[in-house]
């Protein structure tokens, strides 16, 4: 059995958790799924009565999610009760990159994995790729028995590939399901989405700018990059093998800081056509 097949009530979790943590023999009937999370924190050696900040996370200073998450968290910021509830946003590896509200024991953790504090609603999230939710005595940590949160995944728009999470955390909420904050999670999550695919479309349009300004006579050999996407001329096809091109992309990430960043190449001035174009993604080459 698992707590999405059947929520579990609270009260004897609440026992279980105890019998678990001085080492006693489970009761039947608790969740597959927590007592495997509960098992992964103790051979993380995450302590449960952890009752101090987590060491500080080495995020980025300067987020590309965060970045695109400002807009839609000012927005959203004053729907929130936050007197009782807490707004979490996390990167990838779910270091916090920012955070407003107040829920108990939310100003523990700088960062949410399960290595550092066990299971919680935004590790569960990013794991599932799907919106997930943790209360009470679900959580390893003390500090955590008297919350209860709801997290969504936070979805790249041009690969798919999780870059992060949204969380809102609140009091416990026995028997709540789905959570109370459940709906503004999603639509939270779904503003940054957006938010995110119109900055990847800005970002397109002025490498294709760039790459057309610099192609107008049809002798130039001509490569635009941004660590992401390709734009080749057929006179630079011609003239660079794939390894040039891939040495040209890591300069470019390294002169620019990475996917985003914009360089343009001139090999020579022959005789050239339309460009092709190749879109590439963190894990390798996708047709445009």
């Amino acid at each position: 059995m698992t707590t999405a097949e059947h929520p579990p009530a609270l009260a004897p979790l609440r026992h279980a958790r105890e019998r678990f943590l001085t080492g006693r023999p489970l009761p039947a009937g608790v969740p597959d799924d927590v007592v495997a999370a509960w098992r992964r924190a103790r051979f993380f050696g995450v302590r449960p009565d952890l009752d101090g900040p987590v060491r500080e996370s080495a995020h980025p200073v300067d987020s590309p999610l965060l970045e695109a998450a400002r807009p839609v968290l000012a927005r959203i910021a004053p729907a929130l009760d936050a007197g009782r509830s807490a707004l979490v946003l996390t990167d990838e590896r779910l270091r916090v990159l920012w955070s407003t509200g107040s829920a108990p024991g939310d100003d523990t953790c700088s960062d949410l994995s399960e290595r550092e504090v066990g299971h919680n609603s935004a590790a569960l999230a990013l794991r599932t790729r799907s919106r997930a939710e943790v209360h009470g005595p679900e959580h390893f940590l003390d500090v955590w028995q008297d919350v209860s949160a709801v997290s969504v995944p936070l979805l790249s728009p041009d690969s798919d590939q999780v870059l992060g999470t949204v969380t809102v955390a609140s009091g416990l909420c026995a028997g709540c399901r789905p959570h109370p904050g459940a709906a503004l999670a999603e639509a939270a999550a779904a503003a940054m989405e957006a938010e995110l695919r119109a900055r990847a479309r800005t970002a397109e349009r002025a490498l294709l700018d760039a790459y057309e300004r610099a192609a107008r006579s049809r002798e130039r050999a001509v490569v635009a990059l941004d660590g992401r996407n390709r734009l080749i001329s057929e006179a630079a096809a011609r003239l660079a093998s794939p390894q040039v091109l891939e040495a040209l992309e890591r300069g470019a990430r390294a002169w620019g800081g990475g996917p985003g960043s914009r360089t343009r190449s001139r090999f020579s001035r022959t005789p050239g056509a339309a460009p092709r174009s190749l879109r590439y993604g963190m894990r390798g080459a996708l047709p445009a």
